[in-house]
Order: structure tokens, then C-alpha cells, then sequence
């Protein structure tokens, strides 16, 4: 309200008004805006729930994985890898595996190589070191993680 009492603006309730096209469109491109906000913030919103389901599905599995970037370093551990090999997340992250031999590290690169041009390798059998120096004898399955556009980011 102005000081004199009387509506003006978009609080015009009292009688009906003519919209120049100038209002008309400001209104319209707000509402564009404000709908794209809306819907951002919905996107955003899934996104955030995908995420946090993936990571609760890969930190309560059995199964140990380990997510090595296009450099071969480690970007994700979960607790099963820690009960199995004994390095904890802090440890391994952002390092190279530690449960690769000198040994065993071209056939590791050649596994990893395969899954960075989209071949997925399961059921070899490979040699695997824990931290406390023991030998373990594991089923390696790797495949090639893809991100938005398709382009593979990590295995």
C-alpha cells in the first residue's frame, strides 16, 4: 500500500487492471526464472538422494571395491576393503592401491587399462597383499564408471 491507502502494483485486487505487454512479459520471464529455479532445485535434490543411496549401497556391501580414478589412484575405499586388506580409507585415499605387488602391478595396469576403454573383466583371479604383509587370493571383477556425458571417469 501507498500512504494514501490505495493498492498500486500487483497487490491491484480491487478492479481489473490492463497489463501493458512490457508487465506482461516481466511477468512471464519471472516466472520462466522462477520455474527454472524450481526445477533446478528439485534436480538437485534427486541428485543429492541418488548420491547418497550409491554411497550407502557401496559403504554397507560385503563386497570389497575400491574406485581408482583415469591415474590409478584411489578415490574411494569402503569398510569391506578395510576388514579385508587392513588399510583404512584415510590410508588409501588418494594414493595407488597398496594391495598391488611389484609383481602384480602390469597385470593390474592391464585391467585397469581395459576398464578406461569400457571393457568390464570379471572373475579373474589374481594376488592381492594386506597390510600385514599377508598373501590373499581374490576374484577381481572391474568395469568402467561413466559420468553425465558418458565419458569414463574411474574403475
Amino acid at each position: 500500500m501507498n500512504r494514501g491507502g490505495a493498492l498500486s502494483g500487483f497487490d491491484d485486487c480491487l478492479k481489473a487492471r490492463q497489463w501493458s505487454s512490457v508487465e506482461t512479459e516481466a511477468l512471464r520471464a519471472a516466472a520462466r526464472t522462477l520455474g527454472a529455479a524450481l526445477q533446478r532445485k528439485e534436480a538437485d535434490e534427486t541428485l543429492r538422494k541418488a548420491n547418497e543411496l550409491i554411497r550407502a549401497v557401496v559403504q554397507h556391501s560385503p563386497v570389497a571395491i575400491a574406485v581408482l580414478d583415469a591415474n590409478s589412484v584411489v578415490r574411494m575405499w569402503n569398510p569391506a576393503a578395510e576388514g579385508l586388506f587392513g588399510w583404512s580409507e584415510a590410508e588409501v585415499l588418494g594414493g595407488r592401491l597398496p594391495t598391488v605387488s611389484a609383481e602384480g602391478r602390469e597385470i593390474h595396469q592391464s585391467i585397469s587399462a581395459g576398464a578406461m576403454r569400457g571393457q568390464t573383466i570379471s572373475n579373474v583371479e589374481l594376488r592381492r597383499k594386506r597390510k600385514d604383509g599377508s598373501w590373499l587370493d581374490i576374484q577381481v571383477l572391474n568395469a568402467p564408471i561413466f559420468d553425465a556425458h558418458g565419458q569414463i571417469v574411474a574403475t
